[in-house]
């Protein structure tokens, strides 16, 4: 609610990963959003663009690991989760 309408006229969204909606069952409950997104999106012409990690960049995995595990197993990657509750 709070960015589509900032949208720049032609912005480019990547769309990677529905994690979040895999066990869904049913549609999210609330008003319904939609009309007004697509008009948002039409008007200002925003391209959404989506991407599967493997299978986009699957023939790299090999290349990441090998550099990311030395990265991980010597502290220089750790974990970090931050949770916000809406928009900064």
């Amino acid at each position: 609610d709070a960015v589509v309408p900032l949208l720049n006229p032609k912005a480019r969204i990547p769309l990677c990963g529905l994690i979040a909606s895999y066990n869904a069952h049913e549609a999210p409950s609330g008003p319904d959003r939609l009309p007004l997104l697509q008009r948002t999106l039409l008007t200002k012409r925003v391209r959404i663009q989506g991407f599967i990690v493997f299978d986009d960049y699957g023939d790299r995995q090999p290349e990441f690991l090998s550099a990311m595990a030395p990265w991980v197993r010597d502290g220089k990657v750790k974990f970090r989760e931050d949770v916000v509750d809406g928009l900064e």
